[in-house]
């Protein structure tokens, strides 16, 4: 398969592209930008980025007001280190082995593949007046 072929079967569907862009300052984080169709053709058809450095813009949710990574919706493969959140407001590291556990933690919608993400989640969901947007 082509190493783009996410990218432009994303563009095909009028997705939302992302590229990771990144910071010259190792204290600073890379950030995924949002990028046009027009953008990620042209970054495609150059290689600007490498594959690992474009993907579809994730799902995301609105919670009391902040926006955070929509839990997963799909099950990863067995093997994956997951995060689930739970009803004490704290988020706990699993690893997937398609168990009921596993499927049950699915169905509820608190999976998540890191704990930045499992960590947003709760404070939006559980502790909203401690975020700053």
């Amino acid at each position: 398969t082509h190493p783009y072929s996410i990218i432009l079967k994303a563009v095909a569907e009028g997705k939302t592209v992302q590229a990771l862009e990144a910071n010259v300052d190792p204290y600073i984080p890379d950030v995924w930008t949002d990028i046009t169709a027009e953008e990620a053709l042209a970054s495609v058809s150059t290689a600007t980025y490498a594959p690992k450095d474009m993907r579809v813009k994730p799902d995301t949710v609105i919670i009391n007001g902040y926006e955070v990574l929509a839990p997963l919706r799909e099950a990863p493969t067995c093997g994956t280190e997951y995060y689930h959140v739970t009803r004490s407001k704290i988020y706990v590291k699993y690893v997937w082995r398609n168990s009921a556990v596993d499927y049950n933690s699915l169905d509820m919608c608190v999976v998540f593949l890191s704990k930045e993400d499992a960590a947003a989640y709760v404070k939006a969901l559980f502790n909203p007046e401690q975020i700053t947007p």
